[in-house]
């Protein structure tokens, strides 16, 4: 007897929840009977929104998303798969308590093991279902629950199953919408009937579900085959040819290929009961001819199946490498402008510091420009009071030491005399001069200036080289020329003695005096 539990997914496609736009795209798929390319494209669409929504961290988009990819898996026939997104649905919907689509997951899990024969288990989930169903009144999830519960039982409890299947009538109301569960109900409560081999409510069962279908229905072949069947069973073969004949009179496009195959195996039975030699034949060869061409298309849709499988795992793997290039690309571009950015920090505070120095610099020409002036004016002061004194013939109360006087005649020869102006001037030539020793003259010049022989001759060079780089009748003059007319044997030596000096080269000294 043909079994209905590949049908079950039907069962609760006539659920009317109100969940809005939701609600609609799940019974949506859940009703469509899409080939199996449609099938695995959906399942690429759905996969990749649910990596969005995983990464914008929506419950509620991520429940939907698992529950669509599970119900894909379920049609696929791929049931760990199916069972693993159905989980996470729950876990996710039990969050943000929405039970209607709890009930939606719940009965996908509960189907799939109830077809992989897992009873226990199946009726765990369905006891879940029950007892949400019952909290919220909801009828038709009921019925559905109960359906699925007698399906289950059908196999070790037939008693019990006949009990659930009276349970779900009470709660399916007879609208158009409902008829086409009624039928389900009613041909698998006819399979329990006629398994008991209770063969007159089995066709009373029959016959009564063949109310709920139109005649152009995929499945009415179906029923009049079982019909014919139930009736070979109690020995009316005639009768059970009546029903045989009808189900061939049905245009074969409109019937399915297992059903309609099923019957040619059937009628076969029938006439090798009657001893008709000729249409045993006739009706074995067409049973044959039909089962090879469905044997044909399991494999071709098999083959189809493997190759659209493969299809779609290249690209899933496409998509998943697209991701990863473009994951790459970002963290290459967030580097990047790392970079940049730092580069433009450092470039703002170099010029920031630059800046800084620069109006330091300007500002070290600028007082010693000042210090040139100031220093000439304490000079032309001195030497007023020096012949204020002469002329007034002021003598000192105390002896001046003769250190002091010393020190003096070597300040007299650099101020007066300018002998540092000379290249070749050393301290030899003003201890010749005084007439004195170079350790006594080095020594007096380093107690009273503190600075040894060379500084303080640098000093007297940088001093004059400023004068002439401030005077503007010297402009024509090189730099080379005016450190050399200080006293310097070179141009570098004169730059690095006057930025020691200075804190500034020359050059910028010149662009800076203004």
């Amino acid at each position: 007897m043909k079994y209905f539990f590949t049908l079950i997914f039907i069962l609760y496609s006539f659920l009317s929840f109100t969940q809005g736009e939701s609600k609609n795209q799940y019974l949506k798929i859940a009703k469509s009977n899409q080939t199996i390319p449609e099938l695995n494209l959906l399942l690429v669409e759905y996969k990749d929104s649910l990596r969005i929504s995983t990464e914008s961290n929506n419950i509620n988009k991520i429940a939907f998303n698992n529950l669509i990819i599970s119900k894909l898996y379920y049609k696929l026939g791929s049931s760990n798969k199916s069972v693993g997104y159905g989980k996470v649905a729950i876990e996710k919907y039990e969050i943000i308590k929405d039970t209607t689509f709890i009930m939606y997951a719940l009965i996908n899990i509960g189907s799939i093991y109830g077809s992989l024969n897992e009873q226990e288990i199946a009726l765990e989930y369905f006891n879940k279902i029950e007892n949400h169903a019952l909290q919220t009144n909801n009828a038709k999830a009921l019925s559905v629950n109960y359906i699925n519960q007698a399906l289950i039982y059908s196999r070790t409890d037939p008693n019990k199953s006949l009990e659930y299947f009276s349970k779900a009538k009470q709660y399916i109301s007879l609208d158009k919408e409902n008829s086409l569960a009624m039928f389900y109900l009613l041909n698998n409560e006819a399979v329990v009937y006629f398994n008991m081999a209770d063969y007159e409510n089995a066709l009373l069962k029959f016959k009564e579900s063949q109310k709920y279908i139109v005649p152009n229905h995929m499945h009415y072949g179906s029923v009049l085959s079982n019909i014919a069947q139930t009736y070979k069973k109690t020995g009316k073969l005639d009768s059970a040819l009546l029903y045989i004949n009808k189900v061939l009179s049905i245009p074969k496009d409109k019937q399915n290929l297992n059903d309609l195959t099923l019957t040619y195996y059937r009628s076969t039975e029938i006439w090798i009961e009657k001893n008709n030699i000729d249409s045993v034949s006739k009706y074995l060869k067409l049973f044959k001819t039909f089962n090879d061409s469905l044997i044909i298309n399991k494999k071709i849709e098999f083959t189809s199946k493997l190759k659209v499988v493969h299809e779609t795992n290249k690209l899933l793997n496409n998509i998943k490498t697209q991701k990863l290039e473009l994951s790459k690309n970002k963290v290459k571009i967030n580097y990047l402008t790392t970079v940049i950015i730092l580069i433009f920090i450092g470039l703002i505070i170099f010029f920031i510091i630059y800046k800084k120095l620069q109006l330091s610099y300007k500002n070290i020409v600028k007082e010693s420009v000042h210090a040139l002036k100031a220093d000439e004016e304490n000079i032309l002061l001195k030497n007023s009071l020096l012949q204020y004194e002469n002329n007034k013939n002021i003598k000192s109360e105390h002896k001046i030491e003769q250190s002091d006087e010393i020190y003096k005649q070597i300040i007299d020869l650099f101020n007066n005399d300018k002998l540092y102006r000379d290249k070749d001037f050393s301290i030899l030539k003003v201890t010749e001069i005084l007439n004195s020793n170079r350790t006594y003259i080095s020594n007096i010049i380093n107690s009273k200036s503190g600075l040894s022989f060379v500084k303080l001759v640098n000093q007297y060079r940088i001093k004059d080289a400023k004068k002439m780089l401030v005077d503007d009748e010297n402009n024509k003059l090189t730099l080379d020329a005016i450190g050399k007319s200080a006293g310097f044997n070179s141009t570098s030596t004169f730059n690095r003695v006057f930025k020691a000096e200075t804190g500034v080269t020359p050059s910028f000294f010149v662009k800076n005096i203004s």
